[in-house]
């Protein structure tokens, strides 16, 4: 009886855990389906093409942008993608092969045990070159991150499939987007990424196309195993290795044959997809390199339970329509219950928002013709306020009594001046075309400038101040909205660049703090005494508003405006800066540096870089700064590099305060007839000195305050303003 009944409970055990148990390490409860077709567009689905626009309807679509000013090609946006972090690499460093196929007479697997001691997975995928891969990356921190995809799924028992390749024939071998989901072994865990994915077709490019039904058959077999599934169609990257053979027309053709074949693999695989399981993510790596479409700005489409229309929208942007590649793989990871607490990427997982993908697609071809736009643009900028500032020098000192000819080469320069502002209107309506732009700029900037002037009844040192203080107002007001022309702003940060999205960037808190100080310095003497001490909440206000995380966002530009305001603030006032001064600089900033982190740290400490920062410390203690430091100097270095100036004017920079301190007898005579006017030139580069250290780019940020600091020499020199001894 006893025996009778221990039977009895061990079979209605087995079926409640059969019904009612959790599902078996390696399976989830949710997928993701990954379809990678590099070189795709938005420009490349049109109505002839009925399902893939159903499927843009019916799903949130967005243009993805990998973050990193480097020139990007498909190796490392796939690796960058994987770990989390720009790498180092070369072409045969992503050398994926089944295990089973040979390569050097030797089957890949057996080979990949001899380079690594590794075991390699029965049926899966090795990278040949992965341990070249680490050696590339050695004295890099983010070799630690190698093949973090794989290694975060395979911590929760999740398996992968990849399948698919952009292969051109049996000897040329392109299976880098393999790597997308690479564990930290350089290996995935089923792999069909052999000729078997490709049919021979002599009507497509290099005789080949994507064998569409083994991938069907692939999702089949195992969608119910896998947790992730990522499927290559390489057919647009083939046209696009082939393409400088080909005629506009014939590449039309080509490409639309193409399409036509993926919009049959889509017909027959959207109904074997269940939503409220699976994510579904359509994504292109690359735009083609003959679009203008802008290769780093490339479409993502994501369909699913809470993804049924609309733009992609995350926190890491903030921008509708607008992601990072780090975004997406964080809704990849969320969506198998892989939460990144750790900040491996930074981005932030995505949500649907309201509007639709025509939307998106003009974004992206404004953002691209942006970015072509604006080199040339500013590049004639720069020169010619160079050329204005030489003359203006040159011809002061050997001809001074032309008085009026100096006065037309300063009108001229604050006509120039106007174009920082007059940009940030112009950005409300995104201008694509050179008459527009050259039209619009040209006559606003005008307008202003007679309106600066007439103000001033014609004193050139008022119409500084005018144009100044209405750059100022401009840049708050952009501020406060959360820099939301700066996007499209040709002095502005570009999304193309993917270094910032929002926020104050470097270059206008350059033209803020310039301006300010230009302002304060010529409208010092008219401001009643009892009211001068207002400097020190002013400079406050604007630190907090610079790097506040929910206005400018730009830490390294609110310590700028802290410090170079503070030291700027004990000038005006003709106070000595000393040991005492700087302690309470110290203080403060202290105080300032709490505030900005906690308020960051209430936005879930990864919207902004300091936030990043902040995460980072608190993992890795004191490297981490070591880290930011060094990135800073790199990057600083690097800017630097591009042009001779850039080191002409960081000799002005070390300059100006050396003269001041112990300044030759011509010069302590003009400091002597100028004593505002000299400690306003002093501020201002003393604080673009702090800006030079504290920010990533602070070669820019010097480059546009000293851009206000040069007009403010120039009145100075005529001694035709209010500031005149």
């Amino acid at each position: 009886m006893r025996h009778r009944l221990l039977r009895t409970m061990v079979v209605w055990g087995m079926m409640a855990l059969c019904l009612f148990g959790l599902p078996a390490a390696g399976q989830s409860v949710k997928n993701v389906l990954i379809i990678d077709i590099p070189r795709l567009t938005f420009s490349d689905i049109t109505s002839d093409y009925p399902v893939l626009n159903r499927l843009l309807m019916e799903s949130a679509a967005g243009v993805m942008v990998l973050p990193n000013v480097d020139l990007k090609t498909a190796d490392k946006a796939y690796l960058e993608l994987n770990s989390g972090n720009p790498l180092k690499t070369s072409p045969d460093a992503t050398a994926f092969f089944q295990v089973d196929e040979k390569y050097k007479g030797m089957a890949a697997g057996h080979l990949y045990r001899t380079l690594t001691g590794t075991e390699p997975p029965a049926e899966g995928g090795v990278n040949l070159g992965f341990s070249k891969l680490v050696q590339l990356n050695l004295s890099n921190k983010a070799n630690q991150s190698l093949g973090l995809v794989g290694k975060l799924l395979h911590q929760k028992g999740y398996r992968t499939v990849v399948a698919g390749n952009a292969d051109t024939d049996r000897e040329s071998f392109n299976r880098q987007g393999t790597a997308l989901l690479m564990d930290e072994r350089g290996t995935v865990d089923r792999a069909f990424i052999g000729w078997e994915t490709v049919d021979e077709d002599l009507n497509f490019v290099f005789g080949l196309k994507t064998a569409t039904s083994y991938l069907l058959d692939v999702w089949e077999r195992f969608s119910s195993e896998a947790a992730v599934t990522h499927l290559i169609l390489g057919d647009l990257e083939r046209i696009n290795k082939f393409s400088s053979y080909l005629p506009a027309p014939r590449l039309e053709y080509h490409r639309n044959q193409v399409l036509r074949h993926y919009e049959e693999f889509f017909k027959a695989l959207l109904p074997r997809i269940d939503f409220n399981r699976t994510l579904l993510v359509v994504l292109s790596v690359a735009g083609p390199d003959y679009a203008k479409t802008g290769a780093r700005l490339n479409p993502v489409i994501i369909k699913s339970e809470g993804f049924s229309g609309g733009k992609l929208y995350s926190n890491s942007t903030r921008r509708p329509g607008l992601v990072t590649g780090y975004d997406v793989v964080a809704t990849i990871l969320r969506h198998v219950g892989i939460s990144d607490k750790a900040g491996y990427f930074k981005g932030r997982p995505l949500r649907a928002v309201e509007g639709g993908w025509q939307e998106i697609a003009s974004m992206q071809q404004d953002l691209a013709v942006n970015y072509d736009l604006r080199w040339p643009l500013l590049s004639v900028y720069g020169y010619g306020l160079i050329a204005l500032a030489v003359a203006f020098t040159i011809g002061f000192l050997g001809f001074r009594k032309r008085d009026a000819f100096f006065k037309w080469l300063l009108r001229i320069y604050l006509f120039f001046l106007t174009f920082p502002v007059v940009f940030l209107a112009e950005a409300l309506f995104r201008p694509t075309d050179w008459s527009t732009i050259v039209g619009f700029t040209v006559i606003a900037g005008a307008g202003l400038t007679a309106l600066a002037y007439k103000a001033a009844k014609g004193d050139s040192g008022a119409a500084l101040w005018c144009i100044s203080a209405l750059t100022v107002a401009g840049i708050i007001i952009d501020g406060l909205w959360n820099g939301y022309t700066q996007l499209y702003s040709f002095w502005g940060y570009s999304a193309v660049a993917g270094a910032r999205f929002y926020g104050i960037g470097n270059e206008y808190m350059g033209f803020l703090l310039g301006a300010y100080i230009v302002m304060v310095t010529l409208g010092w003497e008219r401001v009643p005494t009892r009211w001068r001490k207002a400097v020190w909440p002013a400079g406050m206000l604007l630190a907090l508003l610079i790097a506040h995380p929910a206005l400018g966002a730009n830490i390294g530009g609110g310590v700028t405006a802290l410090l170079g305001l503070g030291i700027a603030n004990y000038l005006w006032l003709n106070r000595p800066v000393g040991i005492r001064q700087l302690t309470v600089l110290a203080v403060v900033f202290s105080l300032f540096i709490s505030i900005i982190a906690l308020s960051d740290l209430a936005m879930d400490g990864k919207v902004t870089h300091f936030g990043q920062f902040l995460k980072a410390f608190q993992e890795e203690g004191l490297p981490a700064l070591m880290q930011l430091f060094s990135r800073k100097l790199s990057m600083n270095l690097q800017l630097m590099g591009y042009t001779p100036l850039s080191n002409v004017l960081i000799g002005i920079l070390l300059l100006i305060p050396v003269l001041y301190k112990k300044p030759p007898r011509v010069v302590a005579g003009w400091f002597a007839r100028h004593p505002q006017g000299s400690r306003g030139l002093l501020g201002l580069s003393l604080t673009a000195l702090i800006a030079l250290i504290a920010n990533d780019s602070g070669i820019v940020s010097v480059a546009t305050m000293f851009i206000f600091g040069a007009p403010l020499l120039m009145v100075l020199m005529l001694e035709k303003t209010s500031l005149r001894s």
